[in-house]
């Protein structure tokens, strides 16, 4: 089939030579709505991360304002510690290397066991170099070491050393003490003061019964200047006792 061109040459070589513009006009509108959208879109999520550091912001800064109030509000306990601290320093320097005694017979008194009491106490320190305890107390015995139905003085009683050998094991776990001797220890019967008057025979006597056998010692203890003075502090906890008691006499370490 012939193909029969109606339109003059001139126009046939016009169309042929430049190239049509209708197939790219929707391009020059479609992408600057696109790129508008784009825009659009970054400028809302921009503002939006901005927004967000900007409260971020806001928080942290007041966080900080609440702090500083808080620092503020201990400047005063600061200000105090270092004026407690001061003074401390002061007082150590003056009273440094003497005897901290009330820290030490605090410890006797929470060491001291149930079944003893004291009725004698006497420390002596030497210039904050050396220092000793010395004691005179009683230990409570075992009721039935006391046989029923004898008198004081007689073979009915047994001694019991083990409290006094608690008494030197407690004493020898205070830290301001580096040993701890027991100097003598024997029975002694303490009498209740109990008048009773005895009718028979012609006349009437009054005589004291009742009372009790106790353990009455005498011990010393020698001080552990590393702890036992102000300022200082213990370097080693002291051992435990060993008591060697031999007619009244022994030492613990």
């Amino acid at each position: 089939m012939t193909r029969i061109n109606l339109l003059p040459p001139e126009r046939v070589k016009e169309r042929r030579g430049v190239p049509s513009q209708r197939n790219y006009l929707w391009l020059s509108i479609v992408l600057p709505l696109v790129v508008l959208l784009i825009m659009g879109f970054w400028w809302f999520s921009l503002g939006s991360q901005i927004n967000n550091k900007n409260e971020a912001l806001q928080k942290a800064d007041q966080d900080l304002k609440d702090v500083q109030a808080q620092v503020q509000s201990l400047q005063k306990y600061a200000t105090r510690a270092q004026e407690i601290a001061t003074t401390q320093d002061t007082v150590l320097a003056a009273l440094g290397g003497r005897v901290y005694w009330a820290r030490i017979l605090n410890n006797i008194a929470i060491f001291c066991p149930t079944n003893i009491w004291l009725v004698a106490l006497n420390g002596t320190s030497a210039a904050g170099t050396s220092g000793s305890v010395t004691f005179d107390g009683y230990a409570l015995q075992c009721p039935n070491r006391d046989l029923a139905g004898f008198f004081p003085g007689e073979l009915d009683y047994h001694p019991d050393y083990r409290p006094i050998a608690g008494w030197l094991e407690r004493m020898a776990q205070i830290e301001q003490f580096s040993r701890v001797w027991l100097a003598s220890a024997e029975p002694s019967f303490m009498i209740n003061d109990e008048n009773i008057e005895e009718p028979e025979p012609f006349p009437p006597t009054t005589f004291t019964a009742g009372g009790q056998w106790v353990m009455h010692f005498n011990s010393s203890a020698q001080l552990n200047m590393a702890s036992a003075a102000i300022g200082t502090k213990a370097t080693a906890a002291p051992a435990s006792p060993t008591p060697q008691p031999s007619e009244g006499e022994g030492e613990a370490e």
